[in-house]
């Protein structure tokens, strides 16, 4: 199993209601690249979350999220959802192999990006549209555009 290190990504890329943060912009009380100020008190759905590097046993460094652009996370056995960093330009080809690699495990990948007025999927394979939009909806993702 992997460690966190100084990646912080998981505290912009989710959605906290407990703490009010929101998607796409770091939780208050995290320092970025440092860690969380209230961990020993943080949220129950912060201290359950985990995303795929950590839960990885063989994984590159470089799949990091802080140090790739991406949070992976199990959404369901049929599905990752990839949560992109904004500062992020374009996906690495070493991204584009670990999305191929799930799906060579017949996992889809899908893949979001933030912006203040909608969720934006642009990257699905496999998967039916009808089982994404109902992971968002238990996701609290209701506003959703499938590309």
């Amino acid at each position: 199993m992997q460690e966190c290190g100084s990646c912080t990504l998981c505290c912009k890329t989710c959605k906290i209601e407990e703490v009010n943060s929101s998607n796409g912009v770091y939780c208050s009380f995290c320092e970025p690249n440092v860690g969380c100020n209230i961990y020993d008190h943080r949220p129950e759905e912060c201290k359950t979350f985990k995303c795929c590097y950590l839960q990885m046993n063989e994984v590159h460094p470089d799949l990091r999220p802080d140090k790739c652009g991406v949070v992976f996370e199990k959404i369901n056995d049929t599905l990752i959802l990839g949560s992109l960093d904004g500062k992020l330009k374009e996906m690495s080809d070493l991204i584009h192999r670990q999305i191929r690699s799930f799906g060579n495990e017949g996992i889809s990948v899908m893949i979001q990006q933030f912006n203040p007025y909608k969720f934006i999927c642009f990257y699905i394979k496999g998967a039916k549209k009808e089982d994404i939009i109902k992971a968002l909806k238990d996701k609290k993702n209701d506003s959703t555009e499938l590309y």
